[in-house]
């Protein structure tokens, strides 16, 4: 299997695939019923938990989400339209508001088209800048000179190009051999860093670093011109970078893969210093590298509170036949050596579920400090007979799985497409997951972009309410007869509280829907006659519910 092959199939060309028609329209997806009740769709989200696009307001392949300070949402993703001699591809940016609902305000009916005059363009990393303005990063491609050129946008809150932002609110990099594939970051300058890849004239990648200024221009006391770029020590061999990381310290971590000339990869990792340069110190003279397949990558990096750096993605064994994908998460320590002390010795590969196909693209740390990992799962019956749905694990802090959690540990959505591919996860401020990405339709309609919003119903750690202002304590647990349940409440508000199995089977309710004062509240709960066995004290507002896990001796 060639290098080719292998890009299509690897996420980030699902991602930003160039041919994909891109047409469409708001519109609703029922939920199927879930098999596991560990999950459950968020009814105050759009009305049934989710929204899929449907043609023709052109929002889709939703490729990032950030959430702003009052809940909404902004939508990043990409449209189109036809004109008589070609297509034109363009940023579509839409705001959701905290229900789920297009925000009218915001653009034209909750929804922000940008061209560019270089031709299609795409648009999928994002980051919210303190101001609350809101920075994305991306590249245009051209039909028919086939250049790149990479490009950053700043938007007002409103949606509205920031026209004091580079060039009338765009930055484009000349360099066609960039393609901005990275990231973006607001330093705590304000300088603003890019994460990019580099074709070399050899025909290999290296991994680049832009830097610009807060007014959106190149930033030339930073390495050359603005620029640096970070090559392998062997010259046989390309840097791809698909995610980044930006520590406290001003430093920041890339990782993708590294890749040979036979046209394998490896899993890849460095780090850089303020100033550019690679900082030595990490890994092996700056560099983290580890074989696990023929087709290795990391696709996300993120950092724990304690600096300890975690990674998700894939090794693909595959040939003209067949493709099997190992699922890995791995933790490393902050000088980039495995920490031994996750899942078996630093790394995880997930065999209990290969039958499945998993590749992760995303991992997370949860509001409880446990880690969440989301990605999709593949039916390979052969190269012409592909299915894909999102999948969502949870483990606690040290990569042992939550096996209570979904079906034996995973958590599985179909959005009736041919293929779901989930491009990234995020908890809001009441505990609550999104999750979001790209659709295709079965024959290949053209892409549909999804958001879905989940409350962990029998959540094993305290995932917090808007309205409930402290952990829920409950005492004794383990229990015996009888126990007390302490909650603090932020406002007054209806409050119910049921006991159900680890099936999510209503068991007891000991309050239903009756009106608690804000504050301190608590009650006395009964499990006497009950079987012994673990159960979950569900706590549900207004707002929705938290949950927690219990022992009756």
């Amino acid at each position: 299997m060639n290098s080719f092959i292998y890009e299509l199939l690897h996420f980030e060309t699902l991602k930003h695939n160039l041919m994909k028609p891109l047409s469409f329209v708001f519109g609703l997806l029922f939920l199927n019923s879930l098999n596991a009740q560990t999950l459950r769709p968020d009814s105050s989200f759009a009305e049934v938990g989710r929204i899929i696009t449907t043609n023709e307001v052109e929002l889709v392949g939703i490729y990032d989400v950030e959430i702003a300070a009052d809940g909404s949402a902004y939508l990043i993703g990409t449209g189109e339209r036809f004109t008589d001699d070609s297509l034109v591809i363009y940023l579509a940016l839409g705001k959701l508001d905290v229900s789920g609902n297009l925000d009218n305000q915001f653009g034209n009916n909750g929804i922000v088209h940008t061209e560019h005059p270089a031709g299609q363009l795409y648009l999928g990393e994002s980051w919210t800048q303190k101001d609350g303005k809101l920075l994305l990063a991306g590249h245009t491609f051209d039909m028919y000179t086939y250049e790149f050129l990479s490009i950053v946008q700043r938007y007002n809150p409103n949606g509205s190009l920031d026209l004091t932002f580079g060039n009338q609110g765009t930055f484009t990099e000349d360099d066609e051999e960039f393609n901005l594939s990275g990231q973006v970051f607001e330093l705590p300058s304000g300088k603003i860093m890019l994460t990019a890849t580099k074709w070399l004239d050899d025909g290999r990648d290296a991994c680049s670093l832009i830097q610009l200024n807060i007014d959106g221009t190149k930033d030339q006391s930073f390495g050359n011109d603005g620029v640096v770029v970070i090559e392998y020590p062997d010259f046989e061999y390309s840097v791809k970078n698909y995610d980044a990381a930006f520590q406290a310290d001003g430093k920041i971590i890339i990782a993708g893969h590294l890749g040979g000339a036979e046209g394998e990869s490896d899993f890849m990792m460095l780090r850089v210093l303020e100033n550019g340069s690679l900082d030595d110190s990490f890994g092996d003279n700056g560099f983290f590298i580890s074989d696990l397949g023929n087709f290795d990558a990391i696709h996300h990096v993120t950092l724990q509170k304690d600096g300890k750096i975690l990674f998700t993605g894939g090794a693909i064994n595959a040939d003209f036949e067949s493709i099997t994908n190992l699922l890995i998460a791995g933790r490393l320590n902050n000088d980039g050596t495995l920490d031994k002390t996750f899942g078996e010795n630093g790394m995880i590969n997930f065999d209990d579920y290969q039958s499945q196909n998993p590749l992760g693209y995303q991992i997370k740390v949860t509001p409880d400090d446990n880690l969440m990992l989301g990605g999709s799962v593949y039916n390979f019956e052969d190269l012409n007979n592909q299915k894909a749905d999102i999948f969502l694990m949870r483990m606690n802090k040290d990569g042992v799985v939550d096996k209570s959690f979904g079906n034996n540990g995973i958590f599985i959505d179909d959005f009736d497409a041919y293929f779901d591919n989930l491009y990234g996860m995020k908890f809001d401020s009441s505990g609550r997951i999104l999750v979001y990405g790209e659709s295709i339709s079965p024959g290949f309609e053209g892409p549909r972009g999804f958001i879905a919003r989940y409350i962990p119903d029998l959540s094993l750690g305290k995932f917090e309410l808007n309205d409930i202002n402290s952990s829920v304590l409950t005492y004794p647990n383990p229990i015996a007869n009888e126990c007390t349940i302490k909650y603090d409440l932020l406002k007054e508000t209806k409050v119910s509280i049921d006991l159900v199995n680890v099936n999510g089977n209503l068991i007891k309710t000991f309050v239903n829907q009756d009106v608690k004062s804000s504050g301190s509240n608590q009650e006395s709960i009964s499990m006497e006659g009950l079987t012994p066995g673990i159960y979950l004290i569900r706590i549900k507002t207004e707002l929705g519910s938290t949950t927690v896990k219990v022992i009756k001796q």
